[in-house]
């Protein structure tokens, strides 16, 4: 693996082996300025919390949701 080195301070050559890792990078705040704000959020795709649903029905189905335009309707049958 190639590492850089050179003038870059200590924390470049950790960020570039955390990115190469596959680990998700999170500027310090105020990296950006005072008008950049870190929030989580979620992905909003299903929203099926893990486990066995076999049987049971959808329910309350937002029809703006992601399983919604991908076709999960309401009165549908987890199988």
């Amino acid at each position: 693996m190639n590492t850089p080195s050179g003038s870059w301070g200590e924390w470049a050559v950790d960020d570039y082996k955390t990115a190469l890792s596959g680990k998700l990078l999170v500027p310090e705040p105020g990296a950006f300025g005072p008008d950049f704000v870190i929030e989580k959020i979620g992905t909003g795709l299903f929203d099926i919390p893990k486990g066995n649903h076999k049987g049971q029905v959808v329910k309350a189905l937002n029809p703006l949701s992601s399983a919604a335009k991908a076709g999960l309707k309401e009165g549908d049958v987890f199988t």
